[in-house]
This record gives C-alpha cells, sequence and structure tokens, in this order.
C-alpha cells in the first residue's frame, strides 16, 4: 500500500477542467428611447420592457424620453463546450385601446455572444401609425 491519498476534490477539479466547462455572467441591455405622435413628444405614456417573465415599467417624460437600465446580470453554466442560448425581450406601449408592442429583439448566441455591460439600445418610437402597423400583423415595426 502506497501513502498516497486521492482527494474528492482534486478529481472534481480535474473532471471540470477536461470537460470545457464554461461559466459566463449575461448582462442585458439597457434601453431608451423617444416617444412621438406626428413629431410631437408624448409625455405621461406607460412604457413596459418585457424579457421572458420579467418585467419592468415607466413612463416618458415631459419630452417624451423613457429609460430602462440593463435589468443586471445571470449567471450561465454551460458544462459541455459552447451551447447556443436564446434571447427575447420587448418594449411595449400602453394606449386607451390596449397595449401595444413596439418593438421587438432577439437572437440566438453562445457564450460568448452576450451583452456587454456598455451595450444599450435607442429607439425612436412614432405612434402616429401605431394602430395601422399593428392591424397589418406587423407588430415591433413602430420604433427603430
Amino acid at each position: 500500500m502506497s501513502g498516497y491519498r486521492i482527494h474528492p476534490q482534486l478529481i472534481l477539479m480535474a473532471t471540470l477542467m477536461l470537460s470545457g466547462c464554461i461559466f459566463h455572467d449575461y448582462d442585458t441591455p439597457a434601453v431608451e428611447g423617444t416617444l412621438t405622435e406626428r413629431g410631437q413628444p408624448l409625455s405621461g405614456v406607460r412604457v413596459f420592457l418585457e424579457s421572458g417573465s420579467r418585467r419592468q415599467e415607466t413612463r416618458t417624460d415631459s419630452q417624451g424620453h423613457f429609460a430602462f437600465p440593463g435589468q443586471g446580470s445571470w449567471k450561465v453554466f454551460i458544462p459541455v463546450g459552447p451551447q447556443d442560448r436564446m434571447s427575447r425581450w420587448s418594449v411595449l406601449i400602453a394606449r386607451p385601446s390596449g397595449e401595444i408592442t413596439a418593438y421587438k429583439e432577439g437572437g440566438i448566441g453562445g457564450p460568448f455572444s452576450g451583452y456587454s455591460r456598455s451595450d444599450s439600445v435607442r429607439l425612436t418610437c412614432d405612434l402616429a401609425r401605431a394602430d395601422e402597423i399593428n392591424q397589418m400583423a406587423a407588430p415591433g415595426a413602430v420604433c427603430r
């Protein structure tokens, strides 16, 4: 018998190192924009940012400006090499006739295609044709 002892932590660490595991934080971007109708800013309008089951709400200011800071980060552990993930988020606007989807974003990416801490999205939204656009089954086309 030899005097060597195998530590379980060493086996676990070696297994993880050899499997190509990746641990990465993903940050969502900050989203801001201006809401107008026929070029005139709309103040006090409720605007929502929806991502999965998370939903934030804000109101436009006197200049029609709205802003959502990044929603924080979440941790992703990838057990065997790079894998794709899907992210989706939407900006919704409350109107007397109901909520409309003003902008949609989404995509698929690997472990290093997430948003960086400095990413932001700047939108310009004009509600002049919002009802017409949403009736044409083109939700998300109100903002650019």
